[in-house]
């Protein structure tokens, strides 16, 4: 699918996200028109599609992030690929983690077990950071754990905007403590 290799390429750092961001932007009406007519013939694929779709709409458009991923929770169980699963579960986690924490530990917990299982770092480093940003308002832990593993697992010659994401986590996390001393680096970083 369209959208489904478009997301993947991305995180294979290939071309640069502004760039992509606009080409799939282009593609969103026909990826809504798509998405409709798999909710009602081809359940793995409205999943997919909405995994897909929410990772294009990103910021602009929570709202109908949230709905697109919403109207497939019923349609995520264990006869889907994992890959796909843990893909959905990160974007809902990612979705849903201002709104509903609770709901998005619970999801990101489960992308975090797929991807291991998967050894896919590049996925496990989003998910995790997903997990940090979920538990900022949890604990009076200095560093958290998954913050502590995501930056372990990091690679420099990943893309730039998947470590973007992980300095995003830690900045988040430690500004969640009070502590812009530690905060300011990463958001720096994340900049």
């Amino acid at each position: 699918m369209h959208f489904e290799a478009a997301c993947e390429a991305l995180l294979a750092g290939v071309g640069r996200v502004d760039p992509w961001r606009a080409a799939m932007q282009a593609d969103l009406d026909d990826g809504r028109s798509a998405w409709l007519w798999s909710l009602r013939h081809d359940a793995q694929a409205a999943v997919s599609l909405s995994a897909s779709l929410a990772a294009v709409l990103l910021g602009e458009a929570p709202i109908e992030r949230r709905d697109l991923l919403r109207a497939t929770q019923a349609l995520v169980h264990d006869g889907l690929p994992a890959p796909l699963r843990a893909r959905w579960y990160h974007e809902a986690a990612f979705s849903f983690a201002d709104v509903q924490p609770a709901q998005a530990r619970t999801w990101v917990a489960a992308a975090i077990a797929i991807f291991r299982v998967q050894a896919d770092l590049h996925g496990l480093y989003r998910a995790l950071g997903v997990s940090v940003y979920c538990a900022q308002g949890l604990g009076d832990d200095a560093v958290h754990p998954d913050l502590a593993e995501m930056l372990s697992i990091e690679r420099a010659d990943w893309p730039d905007h998947v470590r973007a994401q992980g300095a995003h986590a830690a900045a988040c996390w430690y500004s969640a403590r009070g502590d812009y001393a530690a905060a300011l680096p990463w958001r720096r970083r994340a900049l």
